[in-house]
């Protein structure tokens, strides 16, 4: 299997289009926009009236860094494509952020 079987279908299209970069996380696979890219312009715009109205932060909708934990622990960052192996991809080195992370409790 590969990665693109656990991806929606809008986060291929995005990461089609340049404007995203998926990561590894934990059992998930999710994605960071490129500041410079013109789509992460327009999804900034659109996604300004849901942001309105939840009374969410707008980097929220279009997260443009990684998450502390991700930066704190950049050994263990792996980025992938949709057409990655699911089989290449390698667990945790330590068990202890593993647990942590499958737990909730990692940030």
């Amino acid at each position: 299997m590969r990665v693109i079987s656990k991806i929606h279908v809008f986060e291929c299209f995005l990461w089609g289009t340049g404007c995203v970069r998926l990561y590894k996380d934990g059992g998930l696979f999710r994605f960071v926009f490129r500041g410079a890219h013109p789509v992460t312009w327009l999804m900034m715009v659109v996604c300004l009236i849901p942001s309105v109205l939840t009374g969410t932060k707008l980097s929220d909708w279009v997260p443009l860094a990684l998450p502390a934990f991700w930066v704190n622990h950049s050994d263990q960052l792996q980025w992938v494509t949709p057409w990655t192996k699911l089989s290449s991809l390698k667990p945790f080195h330590n068990s202890s952020l593993a647990n942590r992370f499958k737990t909730g409790t990692a940030e």
